[in-house]
């Protein structure tokens, strides 16, 4: 449900246009009459709210409270992003994406806890796929230049 009308907000919305045109190039932004700074404020307020969401529902599952509660989630995130077509540096990638590699990373993780690998040698392989995916995109980006 959520997947569905953030993809809707994104992708039909003016406010998801902008969002967009912010990530590509502020600049570009600015020169075509949108409001940098509210926009701005307006994206980070709406993902600090699911951040808060997020870190409730998280808590809710753990029944404790400590400030590494999600550190195991920092890596396998970045990983989903990238997964998604995300780059890193910006301009290219969507929600769908993101979603879609975050369903594929889910599924390997599956996949390594049935074969039984120790959750360190999960993070190796989330740290693995990560690195042979950000060199796959910088030689991509190479050949196009």
């Amino acid at each position: 449900m959520v997947i569905v009308f953030v993809v809707w907000l994104l992708q039909r919305t003016t406010f998801g246009r902008r969002v967009y045109a912010l990530g590509a190039n502020r600049e570009t932004a600015f020169l075509s009459a949108i409001d940098v700074r509210r926009n701005l404020v307006v994206v980070y307020l709406t993902s600090s709210l699911f951040a808060a969401i997020g870190g409730m529902i998280l808590l809710g599952f753990s029944g404790a409270v400590s400030i590494s509660l999600a550190d195991d989630f920092m890596l396998p995130s970045i990983a989903a992003v990238v997964i998604g077509g995300t780059t890193l540096a910006g301009g290219v990638g969507g929600y769908l994406g993101t979603v879609m590699g975050a369903i594929v990373l889910q599924t390997l993780i599956s996949l390594l806890a049935a074969m039984r690998i120790a959750p360190a040698g999960r993070q190796i392989v989330n740290g693995l796929i990560l690195i042979v995916l950000l060199s796959a995109y910088g030689r991509q980006r190479r050949l196009r230049q």
